[in-house]
Order: structure tokens, then C-alpha cells, then sequence
């Protein structure tokens, strides 16, 4: 049986504007759009029915033709003309709704790319996005992830380079925000663009991001009937946020901070308050997978290394100690991806990232490891300690084919133990 499982990003606006409408009466728009570490689950699994089931995390979310995800399957298999052999979706919701953080389309997305990852994606980038964007205006956006340049009605995507390391707190009030809504109170007050994207794309790109952070721009907020909005945004600065705004529609609100302590500690505080708030930081992909299970490719060291960064500690997270400082991931041959960070303190105790990721995948009752990364927040790829190369080979004597990557290439376990002593 397959099974596919896929994270799907959610997304702020760094930027939100709008310049008017088309002649259908679509709103086009002007975005600075990054994505998340904060992810919907998305689980497929074949049922031999030839039918589409969906179930879901949260008992009131509709699992039928009225969820994004579930239209986004419909619309993959009528574009392709592939048959569905029976499919159910599963969605373990994280994403706040009602939130400007695109936790549906989102889950759109990561439906159509795992549709299109499962059968050997017959659909390039464009043709997923053009599919998406007649479901949903933020799908384009949600398949392309990082950080992007967006006009139009969300179709226009022009990638850009990656937006700067910070930390982000996102707080969502208690009341919503309906999207049509939102725009239909803009639409009455007939109000002007006001921004030029280039011009703080270039801002962040000279100056960085605290500069940025002061430039941030919602037009939607200033339509936005919640007091809680700007009393999150007040209490996002005095804790230290360079800048503050509400994200899309909202009601969530981010800010963004260079200070890791100060983001930890401001969102321990607002979450005393507002019980959905996330400490995230900026990713630089959209939706991924993350398990497989009766697939012959395996997850690919670019999503694996990818997948370790985002667990890596920041610098000097604590005196006299490099906890964090190094991450790895490795996927085994069920498909199933297990992550570590290293533990150290100056007395030498503790153990190195790879261990990590290993006694992960033991705890799961997994032993066959098929790829494997180690990163360093300073240097990159690293290589695994010669402990770790020596435990491999002692839970799984039959498998020397492991691969390694290096800075210098891959490898396999067999041949970075050359004098292994079985030979």
C-alpha cells in the first residue's frame, strides 16, 4: 500500500497592497509573501476504491467539495486525465484559520504536489500553479514557497532572494476574519496603492532586515474591525519586534525579531494571552515530503538537508555550550525522515547530531538507514563522527550502501570504513 505524507508551509505578508481590479472582478495585488516553518500535515494513502475519502484533524473542517484540498485532487486527476485509484486524504491542521496565513490553500497545495510526486510528476511547477490559482489565489504561492514577489491575482510569481535570518511571533486574537469580508470593506473605501515592491525588495537587500522591518505595509489592515490587531502589534514592539503588521486578511499578527531571546520571550508572554501563537522562522522552499512508503525514490539530499537546517539552534544559544550548533537527517528505507541536533557543554558530555537522528529512527523501530546529512550553522555539510559511521554498521551488518554526503561529494558507509573489521 502507498502512502505519501507532504508538509505544507504556511505564509505572511511582508507586503500587502493592492492596485484595483480586473475586469472579472479579481483583485490584483502587490505582495512580498514568505513561507513558514509552520506546517499543515498532509497524509495520502491508497485505498484501491478508485474513489476520493478525506478525513481531517479538527471535527468542523468539511471533508468534501467544499475543502481546497479535496477540489485540488478533483482538479489534478481532470487535468491529467489520470485515474484516481483510490486515494484518502488526511489533514492534521496546525495552520490557524481565518488568519491571513493561507492555511487552506496551503493544504491545496500539498494536495497537488503530492498528487503530482506520486505519479512521477507529469506536471511541471507552472503547470501545478497554473492548476491552483482556479482554486485558490494563494496556491501559486504555497507550491513555490521561500520568499516571492506576487502580483496579479496570485498567479504572477517572481522568486526572490531569500529573506534574511530573523525569528517570527505570529499571534491569532480569538475572533476571525472572513477574506471576502475584508475585501469587500477595502472595496468601499476606494483606497490607492501606495508601495513600490522593488524599492523594499532592494531596502532588504542593502540595509537588512531591521531597516525592512519598519517598512512592513498592510492595506487590509486598515479595513480590519479587531482592536485586537493593534494591541498584538503594540506588545510585538515593546518586546523588541523591529516591525509589526497583520498577515493577509487576518487576523493573525506577526513581528520580526533578530533576537532570539527576546522573540522566545515574547511569545511565552502573548501566548499567555492568545493561545495561537508560534514562534516560526523563514523557510526557503514550499511543500515537501517527508514520508514515503511503497515508492522506489527516495527523498532527496537537497529536501534532506533542507530538513536539518530547520532544526539548527542559533548562535550561542547557551553559554558554554554548542547545543544546536549541528543537525542531521536521514530517511530510512520506508521513506520516513528522523532529524537530531548535537548536545555538547564543556565537560564533553553528550552526543553528536547524527546519534541523534539515529536513536530517533531506533525509537521508531526502524533500522535500515538509505541517506544521511550532518550540517553545521557555520560550515555547511559535515562530515558524521567515525562513532556514528562504526553504529550504522553495527545495527544493520548487511547494509554498507548507505550514502553520506560530504562537502566533498556522496559516499557510501562502505567506503568511508575502508578497514571495517569484518574484512
Amino acid at each position: 500500500m502507498k502512502r505519501l505524507v507532504i508538509d505544507a508551509p504556511a505564509k505572511v505578508n511582508l507586503v500587502l497592497d493592492i492596485e484595483g481590479t480586473d475586469a472579472r472582478g479579481y483583485h490584483l495585488m502587490r505582495m512580498l509573501m514568505q513561507a513558514i516553518d509552520l506546517y499543515d500535515r498532509i497524509t495520502l494513502t491508497e485505498t484501491g476504491t478508485k474513489t476520493l475519502s478525506m478525513t481531517a484533524s479538527r471535527p468542523y473542517i468539511p471533508c468534501n467539495e467544499k475543502n481546497i484540498a479535496w477540489r485540488a485532487a478533483e482538479a489534478f486527476f481532470a487535468h491529467t486525465g489520470i485515474e484516481n485509484p483510490g486515494l484518502s486524504i488526511h489533514l492534521q491542521k496546525r495552520i490557524p484559520m481565518q488568519a491571513g496565513m493561507a492555511g487552506g490553500s496551503a493544504d491545496g497545495a500539498g494536495v497537488l504536489f503530492g498528487l503530482n510526486h506520486w505519479f512521477g510528476n507529469p506536471l511541471t511547477q507552472q503547470e501545478l500553479c497554473d492548476i491552483g490559482v482556479t482554486i485558490g489565489a494563494d496556491l501559486p504561492f504555497c507550491l513555490t514557497g521561500g520568499t516571492a514577489k506576487v502580483e496579479g491575482i496570485g498567479e504572477r510569481i517572481t522568486k526572490t532572494p531569500d529573506f534574511p535570518s530573523c525569528y517570527l511571533v505570529i499571534s491569532k486574537p480569538q475572533a476571525g476574519i472572513s477574506t471576502k469580508t475584508a475585501f469587500a470593506e477595502f472595496d468601499r473605501l476606494q483606497m490607492e496603492p501606495v508601495l513600490e515592491l522593488d524599492d523594499l525588495l532592494a531596502l532588504w537587500q542593502k540595509e537588512g532586515v531591521r531597516a525592512f522591518a519598519g517598512k512592513l505595509y498592510n492595506a487590509l489592515e486598515a479595513v480590519c474591525p479587531l482592536p485586537e490587531v493593534q494591541q498584538i502589534e503594540e506588545k510585538l514592539r515593546q518586546y523588541g519586534a523591529h516591525g509589526a503588521i497583520m498577515t493577509g486578511s487576518g487576523s493573525a499578527v506577526f513581528g520580526i525579531f533578530t533576537d532570539w531571546k527576546k522573540a522566545r520571550r515574547c511569545c511565552q508572554a502573548l501566548k499567555k494571552e492568545y493561545r495561537e501563537t508560534y514562534f516560526c522562522r523563514p523557510v526557503s522552499d514550499g511543500c515537501r515530503v517527508i514520508e514515503q512508503e511503497g515508492f522506489d525514490e527516495t527523498i532527496s539530499f537537497e529536501a534532506l538537508e533542507q530538513a536539518a537546517r530547520e532544526v539548527l539552534a542559533p548562535r550561542n544559544l547557551t553559554k558554554d555550550s554548542s547545543a544546536g550548533s549541528v543537525a542531521a537527517a536521514l530517511v530510512t528505507d520506508r521513506g520516513n525522515v528522523y532529524r537530531g541536533v548535537c548536545i555538547d557543554t564543556p565537560c564533553s558530555m553528550g552526543f553528536c547530531a547524527e546519534h541523534a537522528a539515529i536513536a530517533a529512527m531506533i525509537t521508531a523501530g526502524e533500522s535500515r538507514v538509505e541517506k544521511l546529512v550532518a550540517v553545521s550553522a557555520d560550515a555547511g555539510i559535515v562530515a558524521p563522527c567515525g562513532r556514528c559511521r562504526e553504529f550504522l554498521y553495527q545495527i544493520d551488518h548487511e547494509n554498507l550502501k548507505t550514502n553520506i554526503r560530504l562537502a566533498e561529494g556522496t559516499f557510501t558507509l562502505e567506503e568511508l570504513l575502508p578497514h571495517i573489521w569484518t574484512k
